[in-house]
């Protein structure tokens, strides 16, 4: 996850259902071990979205909540996508720093968009 700047995962079952985000707070001191997932992420007050809801219109119905954790999901709580939105802007910061080339940029771009 610190490698390509993700901040959570979404944590689906064999159907598609969406059970929780394991984020890098949720990992941050944990030792790893053979403790499952389940015991480390989080389950409670997801904020979840339908699918095409815009990050404009997340944003003005839980402004507080940052975009790397909106998760969007369909009508029957299926997950999707988490929102790259802080990857990208990680990504452009690192770039317009002068602390990646271009050419790494576009690469962790695509890391992040999954093309």
């Amino acid at each position: 996850m610190q490698t390509f700047k993700i901040s959570g995962i979404p944590i689906i079952d064999d159907t598609g259902l969406l059970l929780g985000i394991v984020t890098n707070r949720d990992l941050r001191y944990r030792v790893f071990d053979n403790t499952l997932i389940d015991a480390v992420m989080t389950k409670k007050n997801l904020v979840t979205a339908k699918v095409g809801t815009t990050l404009e219109e997340a944003n003005t119905v839980i402004p507080a909540i940052t975009p790397a954790v909106k998760t969007a999901v369909s009508e029957f709580n299926r997950g999707v996508e988490v929102s790259k939105e802080d990857q990208l802007k990680e990504a452009e910061k690192l770039l317009n720093d002068d602390l990646i080339t271009e050419e790494e940029y576009q690469e962790m771009r695509k890391n992040i968009l999954g093309l």
